[in-house]
């Protein structure tokens, strides 16, 4: 479950039947539409590769550790650019203090996992920031944000049910399970495919939200 935040959207839910076609209809894209959504793609790439070296410097207590957390700060920092031309300052701030707020969440769950404690409560709070930046990005664009049949704010709540999961497993050393999370975080956030429905037939989180941003402001990329 997540708590509604409210950001005076129209709420736009991942249920019409022709989403996919219209997302392949726009294909190929310009050049410079393809250099952006790419560019955004590589962003959330660099974002979870960045997040699970941190997990497992952090858990193990690595000698890089702090050279992982500046490095995934860093890649956190880069998000706002993708915003900034767009929507402005505010926005593009907004988006930074998600991602940082999530990722402090996530560092407070690796430590509680260590030492043993309960982190449903942490995990929970780490969702909520998810949630507000997903329903911050469908409420500057909920035309183009195209349905695909699972609602944005599942997409995260199963996106950050993976990142937890890998904290856990590899702490276990069930090193099946974490590498099984971190195929799925990926495929979710950033690469799309996979095995597991509806993630294997849809788009990946970066695309979608690539190609919302492209079909706001056509005149940017033509």
């Amino acid at each position: 479950m997540y708590k509604k935040i409210s950001h005076n959207i129209v709420e736009e839910h991942f249920d019409h039947p022709m989403a996919f076609n219209v997302m392949q209809s726009q294909w190929p894209p310009s050049p410079n539409k393809f250099a952006f959504i790419s560019s955004i793609k590589n962003q959330f790439i660099a974002f979870e590769t960045d997040l699970r070296s941190y997990i497992k410097s952090e858990l193990l207590d690595s000698t890089d550790n702090t050279f992982n957390w500046k490095q995934l700060i860093n890649t956190v920092n880069q998000f706002g650019s993708f915003f900034l031309p767009y929507y402005g300052q505010a926005i593009a701030n907004n988006v930074v203090d998600y991602f940082t707020s999530y990722i402090n969440s996530v560092s407070d769950i690796v430590k509680a996992v260590k030492s043993g404690q309960d982190i449903v409560g942490k995990q929970e709070l780490a969702l909520t920031h998810l949630i507000s930046f997903v329903q911050l990005v469908t409420a500057i664009d909920p035309t183009w944000w195209t349905p695909m049949g699972i609602k944005p704010e599942d997409s995260m709540a199963d996106y950050n049910q993976q990142t937890v999961e890998q904290i856990i497993s590899r702490n276990a050393q069930d090193w099946e399970t974490d590498y099984n999370a971190a195929e799925l975080a990926f495929n979710i956030i950033a690469l799309g495919g996979g095995n597991k429905a509806p993630y294997n037939v849809i788009p990946d989180f970066s695309t979608i939200l690539g190609n919302s941003i492209v079909r706001k402001f056509p005149s940017k990329f033509a």
